[in-house]
């Protein structure tokens, strides 16, 4: 970080790759962002996030992700990979096309937690899920769904049947599990969609390194 007059600047560059596993062409780009804080202590703040958001155009297959991170005023890297598959949704007239985790108020204003790491603050626990229905008729439509929370070894410690009504294909919908008392440990938020003789899932998994006492018999 460096002091300007208008408070704390940084500026980085991001480089993402997007390699298919058996070969071929490739995938990705490189831009640029500058930062900018009020304060010296949120420079330093370790709850401090930045998101960076694109689309990329792939086809249906398995590949390598690669994320790097150019710090251009102190000149230091970092980069992070991981393997990802990308689904055949061509044939599919409904599904999830995505869910993110994060806490929603009583006004149902919805905050994003990109580390999926949460505090005292998984009581307000919440995902935010967009489906996609390429079946014709009108709109709105409701969705019966299933929620579920998943401890580490993948038993169910909380389900609930709901139904989540959308205005038009892909919009964000917000979820809320009825129960979020968790104690310290690994879990994974799971939400199933039965439509007809489909049934869909997609979870993601996050992390409670903070709370209040544990509940239950043990």
């Amino acid at each position: 970080w460096i002091k300007t007059p208008r408070g704390y600047a940084a500026q980085a560059e991001f480089t993402v790759a997007i390699e298919p596993r058996r070969g071929g062409r490739g995938y990705g780009g490189t831009w640029q962002r500058e930062m900018l804080v009020a304060t010296y202590p949120a420079s330093r703040s370790p709850n401090a996030t930045v998101i960076e958001r694109d689309t990329l155009r792939l086809p249906a297959g398995k590949f390598k992700l690669r994320v790097g991170f150019h710090d251009l005023q102190a000149d230091e890297r970092s980069e992070a990979a991981e393997s990802i598959e990308i689904g055949d949704w061509s044939s599919v007239p409904v599904g999830f096309s995505d869910l993110e985790l994060g806490t929603a108020d009583s006004s149902a204003r919805f905050e994003f937690q990109p580390g999926r790491v949460f505090g005292r603050d998984v009581r307000r626990l919440a995902g935010r899920v967009s489906v996609f229905d390429r079946r014709a008729g009108g709109w709105p439509r409701r969705y019966p769904i299933a929620l579920r929370i998943r401890d580490e070894a993948n038993s169910v410690l909380f389900e609930e049947q709901q139904s989540i009504v959308a205005a038009s294909t892909g919009e964000p919908l917000l979820v809320r599990p009825g129960r979020t008392d968790l104690f310290i440990g690994n879990y994974s938020l799971e939400v199933e969609l039965v439509e007809g003789k489909s049934r869909l899932k997609i979870a993601r998994s996050f992390e409670v390194e903070d709370s209040g006492a544990p509940a239950g018999a043990e």
